[in-house]
């Protein structure tokens, strides 16, 4: 699953990879411009994209990190993986509000400019240097042209699950992140999801900077039982 303002574009070059390696793909399109859609329209699209697949392994990526558990409640899914989350589903709360004692989320500069009644884009210049700081100029400038805006009302409204599902997860964050900063993400981990992460030298955006590290990474938590280890392919 994507993240803000992204698409099923962004997993292009991890794609065949997990392909190679016998592995099914699927990578729906979320709804980022539509400002009505709330994170439980965005779960039931996935879950509809996964219909008749088995033995599933979610991986949400930055925003998708409270979208995760709601496909996870609703259907079986053998494995979770939160990719570069600064933001976690709260059962009964809003996900967008942040813990006094949180650590500061974003390096300073990242921001974002509002578009349309209640959604953002990120400016290309953030994009470069918050998003894909690791990534290739190429790269970079082909995914700046693919972004989308992202309505905010995800992040706003109450989750709506009594409790986080029992599905084993995997929390995965980068060294190198800008628009996640590692201390941030590692509380989100701990604090909102019981995880101790596991930390890959990336930026925000492993899927198009490192995909054979990320690719890597997946498939040995996919092969289970042991854990990588906490720091991987640095």
């Amino acid at each position: 699953m994507h993240g803000a303002g992204h698409g099923a574009w962004c997993w292009d070059l991890l794609t065949p990879l997990l392909e190679a390696a016998g592995h099914a793909v699927v990578a729906p399109d979320l709804p980022c411009a539509d400002e009505t859609a709330d994170a439980s329209r965005y779960a039931a699209i996935v879950s509809d994209a996964l219909d008749g697949a088995n033995d599933v392994i979610l991986v949400g990526h930055s925003l998708a990190g409270i979208i995760v558990p709601l496909v996870a409640a609703s259907r079986p899914v053998r494995h979770l993986v939160y990719l570069c989350c600064g933001i976690a589903a709260r059962p009964g709360q809003r996900p967008s509000v942040d813990d006094p004692q949180a650590p500061k989320k974003s390096d300073e500069g990242m921001r974002t400019e509002t578009t349309g009644t209640n959604s953002f884009v990120f400016p290309p210049e953030v994009a470069r240097a918050y998003l894909y700081s690791r990534c290739s100029a190429a790269d970079s400038e082909w995914a700046i042209a693919r972004l989308r805006p992202q309505s905010r009302t995800p992040r706003a409204e109450v989750c709506p699950l009594a409790r986080l599902p029992d599905t084993s997860a995997t929390c995965v964050l980068g060294l190198a992140d800008r628009a996640v900063r590692p201390d941030y993400a590692r509380y989100v981990a701990r604090e909102r999801l019981g995880l101790e992460p596991i930390e890959i030298d990336t930026d925000h955006s492993p899927f198009l900077s490192a995909p054979r590290l990320l690719a890597d990474l997946l498939l040995e938590i996919e092969a289970g039982p042991g854990m990588p280890p906490l720091v991987f392919g640095r």
